[in-house]
């Protein structure tokens, strides 16, 4: 029998981030210094207490820990500013 993990958005960084650990520099507090917040906030988007952040932040964390951007866009639910203009500015093509 196959057990299917749901990884949240927060495991996913945290696990990625906690695999880079071995080197200092991706320590919680470090890796939040160099993308620009807080190590508390960067804390509780791991543990899935606020939402994901911002794209220019989860933008920063997915280059910092050498992560897909697509990926973690799609773990947060979110669609690329890029993507959204697209789709705001595509015909209507449904029936009326």
């Amino acid at each position: 029998m196959y057990h299917v993990v749901h990884m949240t958005f927060g495991n996913y960084i945290r696990q990625t981030r906690s695999n880079s650990e071995k080197d200092k520099k991706y320590s919680l507090r470090q890796t939040a210094q160099r993308i620009g917040v807080e190590p508390a906030y960067l804390s509780k988007i791991e543990r899935d207490e606020v939402a994901p952040p911002s794209e220019a932040d989860y933008l920063q964390l997915a280059q910092d820990l050498n992560i897909d951007a697509d990926v973690l866009l799609a773990m947060a639910g979110k669609v690329s500013k890029d993507l959204q203009i697209l789709l705001d500015n595509a015909p209507n093509y449904l029936p009326s």
